[in-house]
């Protein structure tokens, strides 16, 4: 359950307007029920478009006005848009204050190129940064591509490279708003910090799909992002340990380990 009240604001809302608001509370089952809960969501909006919002995130200024303003007139002049993507500011909680704008920059600068096909080939070679938070998607887009995948516990990456793919195959277009639009919190409790469950989901992805001629490199470029994350976290009988599993046999990751692991400070954790 939400700890700011979340459920009784959008309820008091609801019965304010009742004819255009409606929701679904459940028990909280974790991260596996996240795409089994946003695809019921989806199916019940009534809407021509579909956005997506954590409840510890928020809306910035008219932000819904402007990408609804970009389809009005993209609808004029007969361009092709499905969906319209804005910029986030990632805020840090414990910090109090802001860190970095969500979307990568790679993949702006494509979008504003209208290379929707490069834009899939990044999705399924590289762990991206574009979060739907900043997407307003037409709903028969969703409808076409089948929705979130309930078999995986990702959420964004999955429905990125869905869209991206239909729209590189079909000619159609995603454009880029550059306005923040939204915010997100990065909490304590967020998963991004569990790395265990982050890690997993990332595997999951590469293995249903990333291509093969990417697999192996995509997940070691994971796993070594992972094994940095953990030595700067202190965590060295983690780090130690993966490196164990994906890396002994790599002659220059195994000579710095060794260097590393002789260090007095190191050592310490070790022993």
């Amino acid at each position: 359950e939400s700890s700011d009240d979340t459920q009784k604001i959008i309820t008091r809302i609801q019965k304010e307007y009742p004819q255009i608001v409606f929701s679904t509370f459940k028990e909280h089952k974790g991260v596996t029920a996240i795409n089994k809960n946003l695809n019921e969501q989806i199916k019940k909006a009534r809407g021509k478009y579909i956005t997506f919002l954590s409840g510890d995130d928020y809306y910035v200024g008219n932000s819904l006005a402007k990408q609804l303003r970009i389809f009005k007139t993209n609808e004029n002049t007969n361009e092709n848009v499905d969906v319209v993507i804005g910029e986030g500011l990632n805020f840090s909680t414990i910090k109090n204050r802001y860190l970095c704008k969500c979307q990568e920059d790679i993949i702006v600068d494509m979008l504003q190129q209208g290379k929707m096909s490069d834009i899939y080939k990044y999705l399924i070679s590289n762990v991206p940064r574009l979060f739907i938070q900043g997407f307003m998607i037409k709903k028969d887009l969703l409808e076409t591509i089948g929705f979130f995948d309930e078999d995986l516990i990702a959420d964004d990456w999955v429905l990125n490279i869905k869209i991206f793919k239909y729209l590189a195959n079909t000619n159609r277009l995603a454009v880029y708003l550059n306005d923040i639009i939204f915010r997100r919190n990065i909490l304590p409790s967020s998963t991004s910090h569990n790395h265990k469950v982050h890690l997993q989901r990332i595997k999951e992805v590469v293995q249903k799909y990333a291509p093969s001629k990417y697999k192996n490199n995509l997940l070691k470029v994971v796993y070594l992002n992972y094994f940095i994350i953990y030595l700067k976290e202190k965590k060295y009988l983690k780090a130690f340990e993966l490196f164990i599993k994906y890396f002994s046999k790599d002659l220059c990751l195994k000579l710095f380990f060794k260097k590393l692991i002789k260090s007095s400070f190191v050592s310490q954790y070790l022993l």
